[in-house]
């Protein structure tokens, strides 16, 4: 193990116990995206401590990507301690299950005959120090590499209902939206999720066969939240749900 290899598997570590304890780590200085993506494929695998790969999400901001275990992907409603996270972030998309081998290139058209889509939320979380998205005047952004080396922020993903044929979905003409406790938080058009969630999934496939891993039947992948406004979760928890109008929704509660 080079020098490189090691740090990067360092830092992993320290992340990966930041998760179980509770206890956030510094930044580190000079982190480019080059160790950054090192660190990252570090920290999934060793996320099997959690369970298999299970699901990939997509991160717009940064055009990066990251990985979940079976023990952080939920199907049905949710119940979250809100304790056991730094400063959840909240995000509406829609998740695609990859129901039939869809090849190492597919094109969209492969993409939406095998696949199923159900409404999402991601809970994204991170581990380093200064992460308060609730508290603007603390908050510290995280750059790319900073995102890239935590796993793409990944925290939790829940994924509701009904599960439909992703070919029968007009994602151009759909809004999704977060809402907290029956009000609405924040929404946007679908359309905002690179021209089309199928364009995601796609980017996706082919980013993490760039990596050396891949997407197969059985995956789920989280598509990316086009809603602008940033919804947090407070210390004294409550209900999101993520509503597709006249398709379905997700919901987490946290207590």
């Amino acid at each position: 193990m080079t020098d490189i290899e090691k740090h990067a598997a360092e830092l992993a570590r320290r992340l990966t116990e930041a998760r179980a304890s509770g206890v956030a780590i510094p930044r580190p200085p000079g982190l480019d995206l080059a160790m950054a993506r090192q660190v990252r494929h570090a920290c999934i695998d060793m996320l099997d401590r959690e369970g298999p790969v299970a699901a990939y999400k997509v991160s717009l901001s940064t055009s990066t990507w990251g990985a979940l275990p079976a023990g952080r992907v939920v199907e049905g409603d949710a119940r979250i301690a809100r304790e056991t996270l730094f400063d959840p972030l909240l995000e509406a998309e829609v998740a695609f299950r990859i129901d039939r081998p869809i090849g190492a290139d597919p094109d969209a058209a492969a993409i939406l005959d095998a696949c199923s889509v159900a409404p999402a939320i991601e809970v994204a979380d991170s581990r380093w120090a200064g992460w308060r998205p609730s508290e603007a005047e603390r908050f510290v952004i995280p750059d790319a590499a900073q995102i890239e080396a935590d796993n793409a922020m990944s925290g939790w993903l829940v994924v509701g209902g009904p599960w439909r044929p992703a070919r029968d979905m007009p994602f151009d003409r759909l809004d999704i939206a977060i809402e907290q406790d029956g009000e609405r938080r924040s929404w946007g058009p679908l359309r905002e999720v690179m021209g089309s969630p199928v364009a995601a999934v796609r980017w996706l496939v082919a980013e993490v066969r760039k990596a050396g891993r891949l997407v197969e039947p059985g995956h789920i992948i989280s598509s990316g939240c086009p809603c602008p406004q940033m919804v947090t979760v407070p210390a004294t928890g409550g209900c999101w749900e993520s509503v597709v109008d006249g398709f379905g929704r997700a919901r987490v509660i946290f207590f």
